[in-house]
């Protein structure tokens, strides 16, 4: 049985570099995470997917040891055209070489965007895409998700929630956690590591730059994506309702929608099993 414990990978890129963590063996799949987010919120999943897959759970440009883009260009056009880049190259570090062929890539949250424009640019490459209670022009933030995304709201919000008390990182987590018991200390110093570098506040600035019209932009573009897209919601998403990934699903020519009971919008942590049951029954052709 292959190694289901993640090692942590870098490699060089001509704009810095990007760092993943990688286990198991077999048909590459590649995890990107959400919002601000890193590899870390994959840590309960990964060992499940690793029994039958080669993982490759990303850091997005800017987060973490991964370099932001020229020009903090973190529009999905330009994080798709990074991954492509990556995937193309040197996919096993400092260890092996070669390209990724064939890869079924899971975008979550924020990164369902990226994981379509990948998909629109590369066709050749991605060959199935799994959206987890992802955003796209069919989500409608509410005013206060509009609000914290603010560009004069950014500069103070990251800095402040990545120094803020336990209690605070609760209160904040809690309102996409489902199951709160599961809000340890670890899980929520885990979750804060990605707010504390020094231009962090700028990679959520440059990741929230102009996001509808690069939303609607996509929108357009829909229509090119005709690999198998299967739309995976939680039935207690209150972060992005299912209903936009019901319509997201229905505007792509080749998609399904699938709702997950009893979870909400972090699937992946809070019913690892299930969701990991869901992905390997889809990349299986089920």
């Amino acid at each position: 049985m292959p190694d289901s414990q993640p090692t942590l990978m870098t490699r060089p890129m001509p704009w810095g570099g990007l760092q993943w963590r990688e286990a198991g063996q077999g048909a590459p799949l590649v995890l990107l995470p959400g919002f601000m987010n890193s590899s870390f919120c994959f840590r309960r999943v990964m060992p499940l997917l690793a029994r039958h897959y080669r993982v490759f759970a990303l850091d997005l440009p800017g987060i973490l040891g991964s370099a932001h883009l020229p020009g903090w260009h973190h529009d999905p056009q330009s994080v798709a055209a990074a991954l492509e880049q990556w995937a193309g190259g040197s996919a096993g570090g400092n260890t092996s070489s070669g390209s990724l062929a064939q890869v079924t890539v899971v975008g979550v949250s924020w990164a369902g965007s990226f994981a379509l424009a990948w998909a629109r640019l590369a066709p050749q490459r991605v060959s199935k895409v799994v959206i987890a209670g992802g955003v796209s022009s069919f989500f409608h933030p509410s005013f206060r998700q509009s609000l914290l995304l603010r560009p004069w709201v950014l500069p103070w919000m990251v800095p402040v929630s990545a120094r803020s008390p336990l209690w605070l990182r609760r209160h904040f987590l809690a309102q996409v956690w489902t199951d709160t018991h599961q809000l340890t200390k670890d899980v929520m110093k885990g979750y804060v590591a990605s707010l504390r570098g020094r231009t962090a506040w700028r990679t959520a600035m440059a990741y929230a730059r102009q996001y509808r019209r690069e939303w609607l932009a996509l929108r357009q573009q829909l229509s090119e994506i005709h690999q198998p897209v299967l739309a995976l919601w939680g039935e207690l998403d209150r972060v992005v309702p299912p209903q936009s990934g019901r319509q997201l699903a229905a505007a792509l020519p080749n998609a399904r929608f699938k709702l997950l009971p009893g979870t909400g919008h972090l699937m992946f942590e809070e019913q690892p099993a299930l969701f990991a049951a869901e992905i390997e029954r889809f990349v299986g052709g089920g």
